[in-house]
């Protein structure tokens, strides 16, 4: 949004109220200003083999939960073993 749009919403607005003040440095400020980025709600988190045979898989899991350890199959032992989360990977 440009200034000249603000300017003329903020002036519509103070008139449906009932009085009229003028437009401030601070409307113009705000315009212009950048609007934050919030966070991911999931991440992308590498889950390894617990056998030790370096096999691992990419899991997705909340931002707001536990470390995850799961128990899947491992091709490379051809058993379920427990996978335990090594290292976030990216947010999604």
């Amino acid at each position: 949004m440009d200034a000249a749009f603000l300017r003329h919403r903020l002036l519509k607005m103070s008139s449906m109220v009932g009085r009229v003040e003028p437009v401030t440095e601070l409307a113009e400020s705000t315009a212009l200003c950048s609007v934050a980025k919030s966070k991911s709600k999931s991440i992308l988190v590498q889950m390894m083999s617990a056998a030790g045979t370096g096999y691992c898989f990419n899991a997705k899991r909340s931002r707001l939960r536990d470390k995850l350890v799961l128990r899947k199959h491992d091709p490379r032992v051809n058993k379920h073993v427990l996978f335990f989360e090594k290292r976030k990977i990216r947010s999604i």
